[in-house]
């Protein structure tokens, strides 16, 4: 059983970067695209690997609450910055970090979502000698990867989360394997129990279940369009199995894909750069407007907003 799941995670391996650090033609917003943003920098380490962070906020004297928020694949918590931005603009002190293997985070050799949760458990850890969290509640947020890591948050009493929101999240790591492979559904037993070995009950967290136990409040968005993390498959899974849980709201972004949060313009500008191969280098002398690219659709972030503050 070792070298059939052994086995396993090298044809895995074999199929994901080693790291995750984005493009290497987009650039991203820091806290220095805005005017008296503050970054605090902090770290922690995930068993032997440095894991790098900020602290956001604007007026640290008038915190409402703080928001863990947990990036999504393709790069690190720097893709982002806009939704942090804005979070810590509402008045919430917020804390980012990039996963193992992504970003500004060391490690190499990045093979299985599941890596997010093991990161998070020492995070946790790490915030419990933070004082600057002292006396206040705990929100998550996370979108894609970092919506699958949010909604995990909630299975541990000990990392006291008050409410949740996650967008275009996925159910379980076994799910992501299956989407992307479906000839894989034929060894989803081996799948769990390789996930079992090299992460332990990490491994196979199904969110769903998580959810169907919570009395938290959690906001679930998605785009209607999105084919990432299906909306017809995940999200309407999550809202049928889920559909007399009072505490759990569901939120359809019309017209988008995988993230809901975009405006339709920079949706559009988005697709727009990648048709024409701007992403992938073809057209390296285009200015790319990286305000556009990232704004934001006011309605979605308004019922973010309300439903963080109620």
């Amino acid at each position: 059983m070792c070298l059939i799941s052994y086995l396993l995670k090298r044809k895995v391996k074999s199929q994901m970067p080693s790291r995750q650090d984005g493009s290497p033609f987009l650039k991203v917003l820091t806290a220095d695209d805005f005017e008296n943003l503050k970054a605090v920098p902090f770290s922690f380490y995930s068993k032997k690997l440095k894991l790098n962070g900020y602290k956001y906020f604007y007026d640290k004297e008038k915190i409402k609450a703080i928001v863990i928020f947990f990036h999504g694949a393709g790069n690190g918590h720097l893709a982002y910055t806009r939704e942090i931005e804005a979070l810590a603009r509402e008045g919430y002190l917020v804390y980012a970090y990039d996963n193992s293997c992504c970003g500004s985070s060391e490690g190499e050799g990045f093979w299985n979502f599941s890596q997010s949760l093991v990161d998070q458990k020492y995070f946790f850890k790490f915030l419990e000698s933070d004082e600057d969290v002292k006396g206040l509640k705990r929100f998550a947020m996370g979108h894609s990867w970092g919506g699958f890591t949010a909604m995990a948050s909630l299975a541990d009493p000990a990392y006291k989360i008050d409410k949740v929101v996650e967008m275009s999240g996925f159910r379980s790591v076994l799910q992501v394997f299956i989407s992307n492979s479906p000839s894989s559904k034929g060894v989803s037993l081996l799948l769990k129990l390789m996930n079992w070995r090299y992460f332990g009950k990490l491994g196979n967290v199904d969110t769903l279940k998580i959810l169907k136990n919570t009395d938290k409040k959690v906001m679930m968005v998605h785009g209607d369009l999105d084919e990432v993390i299906s909306y017809d498959k995940v999200f309407l899974e999550f809202k049928n199995e889920l559909k007399d849980k009072k505490n759990i709201e569901f939120v359809v972004s019309s017209n988008r894909h995988h993230q809901p949060y975009f405006s339709l313009d920079a949706q559009n500008y988005y697709l727009d750069l990648i048709s024409r191969g701007v992403l992938e280098g073809k057209l390296q002398d285009e200015k790319i407007d990286y305000f556009k690219l990232t704004e934001e659709d006011p309605q979605i972030m308004a019922r973010i907003f309300k439903f963080l503050d109620e």
